[in-house]
């Protein structure tokens, strides 16, 4: 049998058809099918969740939910927000704002200089002097930044690690330290979900027992913050006739409050004295306390019922799933 050029050529057609069919599957539909395979697993997750949320809250009114819940959290997050204002370093951590116009790094350098002239300046003006290490507390020297650039961001953070740093120096003079030989910040970390940002310090000192006693309970008691991490007190002259100074290592840490990002203290419903807002006892679930305050539609959770989809629903549903890819 003697093959024609008609033959070759609708042969040819044929070939070319497949590959063409074959191409749009592998380049474009077959791509197309697994994002609609992955759109698919989601759909179930979803309707999986709008079930399980169906059949919880079915008989209840969503208004009358999120009231009763606006209600628990807001006057919580009103007791929170009104103990924030414990929850600061006070000026410890202020500066001046950065000028606009100025190169930063001569600017962090007239800064540096200035903050160090007023610590020596403080401390020689005490009587007795009280010696302390002169350090930058963590932020580099102006002379270590020659050739790089800096941004606001930077230069904000060393100042405020000199300020906070001379801050607590102070802070030990004004309670009669008689050395002190090391004070060391370490990094911030946050705390109590993100709320608090919490700034230790690690310092080590001389000071006599009966201020280092005064200087702690004016820690317990200040209107801010302070909890003392660990303490080490350690009594070298105990052989002297008068009380003697003591040798202290201490960890002191401070916290600031860092504001949530949304309040409902303020929305509909969330009043304490709300009347959606129903009494509670323990044990008790938040359905059943709906329930109890009669904001249900007199069904319990044994007698609700789940409303069967219609056949259309489940053919629609069907073909969905498994015939229409876009």
């Amino acid at each position: 049998m003697r093959i024609t050029r008609e033959q070759v050529a609708a042969g040819l057609v044929l070939v070319g058809i497949l590959a063409v069919f074959g191409g749009v599957y592998q380049f474009y539909y077959k791509e197309r099918l697994a994002e609609y395979k992955k759109n698919m697993e989601h759909l179930e997750a979803l309707e999986q969740a709008y079930d399980t949320l169906s059949e919880t809250f079915e008989g209840y009114e969503p208004e009358v939910i999120i009231s009763w819940t606006i209600g628990q959290v807001g006057p919580l997050e009103r007791e929170v927000l009104a103990r924030a204002e414990f929850f600061n370093t006070g000026d410890f951590l202020e500066i001046d704002p950065i000028p606009q116009g100025r190169m930063l790094r001569f600017y962090y350098k007239e800064e540096f200089d200035k903050k160090i002239r007023e610590m020596r300046a403080d401390a020689r003006s005490r009587v007795p002097y009280c010696p302390y290490p002169e350090t930058t507390f963590g932020a580099p020297h102006p002379d270590d930044l020659a050739g790089r650039v800096l941004n606001p961001s930077q230069v904000t953070n060393y100042l405020r690690k000199i300020n906070f740093g001379s801050s607590m120096i102070r802070m030990l003079m004004d309670a009669d330290a008689v050395q002190i030989s090391r004070v060391e910040l370490w990094p911030p970390r946050r705390e109590c979900g993100g709320l608090l940002n919490m700034r230790t310090v690690g310092l080590r000192f001389v000071m006599h027992l009966e201020d280092l006693t005064k200087f702690l309970d004016e820690r317990r008691t200040d209107e801010r913050y302070f909890t003392v991490d660990a303490i080490n007190v350690q009594n070298r002259y105990l052989r002297w006739p008068v009380a003697p100074p003591v040798e202290v290592r201490m960890l002191l840490t401070q916290a600031d409050f860092l504001a949530p990002m949304g309040h409902v203290a303020g929305a509909p419903g969330g009043q304490p004295d709300s009347p959606a807002r129903p009494s509670m006892r323990e044990g008790m679930t938040p359905q059943e306390i709906l329930m109890q305050q009669g904001f249900g539609k007199g069904r319990t959770r044994e007698g609700r019922r789940n409303i069967p989809k219609t056949r259309w629903q489940r053919f629609a549903r069907w073909f969905r799933r498994y015939f229409w890819p876009f």
